[in-house]
């Protein structure tokens, strides 16, 4: 606490003049000493004196955030200084003049946007909590799982730093307002003040009696380098304030005669001004200061990688619960597959196995109630399920081979043993392109039986060479005539050289069900004849009937007679092999 010998004030500050009267103050060392500095300056009381004629502190070193300078008028530019670098008087000072306890001031309060900040901070904490309910959903890709680091990143940015400064202004004596002396005009907000000298003021004309006129309510305040706004609530509170400035004008310019006390007593930035000139001069940056809203802007940074990782944790985890419910709603083996596929490590990889296993049994139960009796055929199909249900190869792979062995020269040989003179050739209907398509119907005949008993994802069955592990049913077939010859039941009352004849073509069927790595599970052998009388559908060849008294050259296309036997024949195999593993 340091006493002013001049106004009898007490300053409980480090600064050099008093904050009520502008003259130097005295710091009181010793008893002896303060006796002779108040017997020294005590000729001064009442006086306009200069500082420099006062006495000189004379305890301690002065401190450097205390230049030594003369004070002068202020002119020129805009200064801002960050409220965190001010000097410990400068912020004493000002924080007097916002409380209205300093002589010619002016304290308008503004509105601090702390509505905005509020928005701000709610908005982002909103954005968080969204984030949060969107990972309830299926596996980000790589893009969304970017956006969602970066809308958390500025999500926690902006809600820290907006509720750093909510706490800042709250707790600060520097609340926005604009401040106005005879030198300044200052708007102050919590973190800065940007100051503009009152002599560098370009309009409105203070001078000019129409500037006084209540053209509109707002009031701009137009300088060098920036503009400052106020709306006041009346028309009389606008030319009160015009009226002030006017004064302060007018106040600046018969104080520049004064001495300097006086205008130190009006310099409220005095110290700061004369240490930012220090630090120029010097280029003293005074080591490393950490800015708060760096720091901040760091933690809400970590903070939100921290949160997006949890956010990716949280959405993995979604990610498995709906997984893991589409294929339990599904119930197939196929859907647990599915589930165990996309989630390797997921929480219910025991369960889907289980599942599984569970579908497989009831597959072969059902299977087994459904053949009655067991066979060797019904029992390799309880094999080919027990190693699917073990290996999780359920791919059956139906495979073909067929023989064709019918020899040139049959239709010749035929001719000559059963003396007969026309006899279609056999061997074109049953080349490989014509066999395929026959093979084709065998599949689906023996996927529609199992299909009936035992799920399509339980066994799949398809046509191709199998893939490793995968069980086979193989298919070879031979294609060979039978020694025997047929002719259409409608040339009966024919003799045998003018009936049209057919090769008997018949087939041999070897059918095995292979697993990997072990002996053929059941083989089937039997061969397949044309029955001694069977049907063909035809269209003639030929556009005249078969009447009484005339004969058609030839009623039948050959081809659809040698088909109606391949058909018959594999219409056999067919139904021989699925009576074999009591299917229908």
């Amino acid at each position: 606490m340091v006493f002013c010998v001049h106004c009898a004030t007490e300053n409980d500050h480090e600064g050099k003049f008093c904050l009520s009267c502008g003259r130097a103050l005295v710091r009181h060392v010793s008893k002896d000493r303060a006796h002779n500095a108040t017997t020294t300056s005590s000729s001064h009381i009442g006086t306009a004196s200069a500082p420099e004629s006062s006495p000189q502190p004379v305890a301690g070193k002065r401190k450097e955030s205390e230049p030594e300078e003369k004070p002068t008028i202020p002119s020129g530019e805009r200064s801002v200084f960050p409220i965190s670098k001010l000097p410990t008087i400068t912020k004493h000072r000002i924080a007097h003049a916002l409380a209205e306890e300093s002589p010619n001031a002016i304290v308008l309060r503004v509105r601090g946007g702390q509505s905005a900040l509020v928005l701000v901070s709610a908005a982002a904490a909103a954005t968080v909590i969204g984030v949060m309910a969107y990972t309830q959903q299926y596996r980000w890709n790589a893009i969304q799982t970017r956006a969602v680091f970066i809308v958390l990143a500025l999500a926690f940015v902006a809600g820290a730093l907006g509720v750093l400064r909510l706490i800042r202004d709250n707790r600060t004596q520097f609340r926005n307002a604009i401040l106005i002396n005879p030198f300044y005009v200052i708007r102050v907000n919590p973190r800065e003040l940007a100051a503009y000298p009152l002599s560098s003021l370009k309009s409105p004309d203070l001078r000019d009696a129409k500037s006084y006129l209540p053209s509109s309510m707002a009031l701009t305040l137009t300088f060098e380098d920036g503009t400052i706004s106020y709306t006041p609530s009346t028309p009389l509170q606008r030319k009160q304030l015009l009226n002030a400035l006017n004064g302060f004008r007018c106040y600046r310019e018969e104080m520049s005669g004064r001495d300097t006390g006086s205008i130190y007593q009006h310099d409220l930035l005095h110290e700061a001004r004369a240490l930012a000139r220090q630090n120029r001069r010097k280029r003293n940056l005074r080591g490393f200061a950490i800015n708060i809203e760096w720091a901040v802007t760091a933690m809400a940074l970590l903070a939100a990688v921290g949160c997006g990782l949890l956010a990716d944790h949280m959405n993995d985890n979604a990610d498995d619960e709906l997984r893991w419910a589409s294929a339990t709603t599904a119930n197939t083996a196929s859907a647990f597959r599915v589930y165990l596929v996309s989630r390797p490590h997921g929480a219910h990889r025991a369960e889907a196995g289980t599942e599984i296993d569970r579908i497989y049994r009831d597959s072969g139960v059902r299977y087994q109630t459904q053949a009655g009796e067991s066979s060797a055929g019904v029992e390799a199909v309880i094999a080919v399920l027990e190693y699917a249900r073990a290996t999780g190869h359920y791919n059956v792979a139906v495979t073909f081979e067929g023989t064709n062995q019918i020899p040139e020269g049959l239709e010749g040989q035929l001719k000559r043993e059963y003396g007969i003179a026309d006899i279609a050739p056999a061997a074109w209907s049953f080349q490989d392109v014509f066999n395929k398509g026959r093979e084709s119907k065998i599949l689906q005949r023996i996927q529609t039986s199992f299909g009936k008993v035992i799920p399509g994802d339980v066994l799949a069955f398809d046509t191709g060479q199998p893939e490793a592990g995968d069980v086979q049913f193989a298919v070879n077939y031979l294609v060979k005539p039978t020694g025997s010859v047929y002719y259409p039941v409608s040339e009966e009352h024919l003799p045998d050289a003018k009936r049209h004849f057919y090769v008997g073509i018949g087939y041999n069927w070897y059918f095995d069900i292979r697993i990997p790595d072990r002996d053929a599970l059941y083989q089937l052998k039997f061969a397949s004849t044309p029955a001694s009388l069977f049907q063909v559908a035809y269209q003639r060849v030929s556009k005249n009937a078969l009447d009484v008294g005339t004969q058609d050259p030839n009623p039948i296309n050959p081809a659809e007679v040698y088909d109606a036997m391949a058909e018959s024949a594999f219409e056999d195999f067919s139904s021989k092999l699925l009576s074999e593993v009591a299917l229908k």
